[in-house]
């Protein structure tokens, strides 16, 4: 791929990951205006994450390796390619159909497991949305094969506009139906967006001259992806531990305590899924590209980069998040049920989460470069010790801290497996650019600084003459992020902030070929 494809790919699917979180912006309030932080988002936290779990043990597994492992025969021979994907797509047929089984007869089972402190009425209405959402399995896990198939073609436009489709239904359908099915509602929703962005997808693949069908002779694409599959079904079940930790831990807590986790969650992970929706479903086409190539310095560069655009992004998030966690909770979610005592427990959870966030992105990064090699026996491993830190600390905090503690641990476990990644990557495809990335951090941590106490001081001015109304908090917070994300390019830019420049040059090159 072209830098200049490279960069346009890259702003369209940031562009779209910012309109469908926006979008998860609107969803989050209305959820906790109708439901707050209650039993019934409990409920439905739980049965998400089985399903996410399910998921991510079955489909997710083969959708993580797919592109690497499609592209290395496309490389070869476009018919083997052909072939090869539609064995694949018997391959998720069959284990769809399977999943969708072990819902409907397992939930009950499965909702005891991650949630045995629930009260019965909250494990029973757990079970019902967790069987709806069993169909949310189906659809999503059939989008998420196209959205694999496009992303080794690298053709992202309806890669990227597919969630968002989904988001406007989900909000349309919940606005529609919770008055009269409740929390049913946002399942319904999820199943419903999902079917239509499946639809969406399909008809694009098609339309990419890629034969869609069936193709009951497994044994190529079993014996392609049932290594690497394995490892990774290896690294889901961990990572999926982390989550069955916390759910257990906190079901044991003060009712509430696992929507609490779960808001402060969303609000964190807006700006990370942003970002690696925008580079990372790009790079990971350009990774495996490059790989099947034999061009390992390309590989190199490219992730220096990725790391370096992390820190410009995530530091000055971080910031900002730990500044302004106060309003940024009351704006978004202090409305309806959502009460005082919530949102003070959620903005201290959003502390310590953001803590963690720039270390989030370069695991994720990090981890698409050992997909793109075929090498996942690391990443497996270090997710285990991650696993063990993660449930050591959350044994430790709990007892003092409670839920904060569970989002400490978190953030522990997160900075451990950032730097054994960074160590071990190196030792494999030799030096990333230390220097280079270490001057990059110390400008990016710099503006972050200033920007923070200049935020420090203007929120708590406006704490001190503001009222509680609704709007005004969002005047404020509009204000403070307009006015620190100004100081922090001013800032970086007197530093000459490499990855400043850089984007300056690549959209004032854009904008002039659009005029000309």
């Amino acid at each position: 791929m072209s830098r200049a494809r490279l960069v346009k790919s890259v702003a369209l699917m940031m562009l779209a990951a910012f309109i469908g979180k926006a979008l998860y912006i609107i969803r989050e309030p209305i959820i906790a205006a109708y439901f707050g932080a209650s039993a019934q988002t409990d409920a439905y936290n739980v049965a998400m994450t089985i399903i996410t779990m399910l998921l991510s043990v079955t489909i997710s597994p083969i959708g993580g390796v797919l592109v690497p492992v499609y592209v290395e025969r496309l490389h070869r021979n476009k018919y083997e390619g052909e072939r090869f994907i539609r064995q694949v797509l018997t391959l998720y047929l069959l284990i769809l159909s399977t999943v969708l089984l072990i819902v409907y007869f397992a939930a009950p089972w499965l909702v005891r497991l991650y949630a045995p402190g629930f009260a019965p009425e909250t494990a029973s209405l757990a079970v019902r949305l967790t069987r709806i959402l069993g169909l949310f399995a189906v659809v999503s896990g059939l989008a998420g094969y196209f959205n694999m198939v496009l992303t080794a073609h690298q053709e992202f436009l309806w890669v990227a506009l597919g969630p968002i489709v989904t988001a406007v239904l989900v909000i349309i359908i919940l606005l529609a139906a919770a008055p009269r099915l409740g929390i049913d509602a946002l399942a319904w929703g999820m199943v419903a967006g999902n079917a239509v962005q499946m639809f969406i997808l399909g008809l694009s693949t098609r339309r990419q001259a890629v034969r869609l069908g069936l193709n009951f002779h497994l044994g190529e694409a079993v014996r392609a992806l049932g290594k690497l599959s394995g490892w990774m079904l290896v690294g889901r079940f961990i990572g999926q531990g982390n989550n069955l930790i916390d759910r257990n831990m906190l079901s044991y807590l003060s009712e509430g305590s696992i929507a609490a986790l779960g808001f402060a969650r969303s609000i964190y992970l807006l700006p990370f899924n942003i970002f690696t929706t925008g580079i990372t479903r790009v790079i990971i086409a350009n990774f495996s590209w490059d790989v099947a190539q034999g061009d390992m310095d390309t590989l190199k560069r490219d992730l220096s980069l990725a790391i370096r655009m992390a820190a410009f992004f995530m530091i000055p998030v971080t910031v900002g998040f730990i500044v302004l966690r106060d309003p940024i909770v009351q704006v978004f979610l202090k409305r309806g049920a959502f009460e005082t005592k919530d949102a003070e427990v959620t903005a201290t959870l959003l502390l310590l989460l953001s803590m963690g966030l720039f270390f989030r992105s370069i695991n994720f990064i990090v981890g698409r470069i050992y997909t793109s090699m075929q090498i996942l026996s690391f990443p497996t491993l270090l997710g285990l010790a991650g696993l063990c830190i993660h449930y050591t600390a959350n044994r430790i905090l709990i007892t003092t801290m409670g839920t904060a503690g569970i989002a400490l641990s978190l953030t522990v476990t997160e900075i451990f497996i950032a730097l054994s990644f960074l160590v071990r990557t190196r030792q494999i495809i030799g030096p990333l650019g230390g220097k280079r990335i270490a001057v990059s951090l110390s400008k990016t941590s710099t503006a972050s600084g200033i920007m923070a106490l200049v935020l420090s001081l203007f929120n708590k001015f406006c704490t001190s003459q503001r009222g509680d109304e609704a709007h005004v908090l969002l005047i404020i917070l509009i204000s403070a992020i307009s006015i620190g994300g100004a100081l922090y390019i001013i800032a970086l830019y007197t530093f000459k902030s490499e990855e400043l420049l850089l984007s300056i040059k690549l959209a004032t090159r854009s904008l002039v070929r659009r005029s000309t």
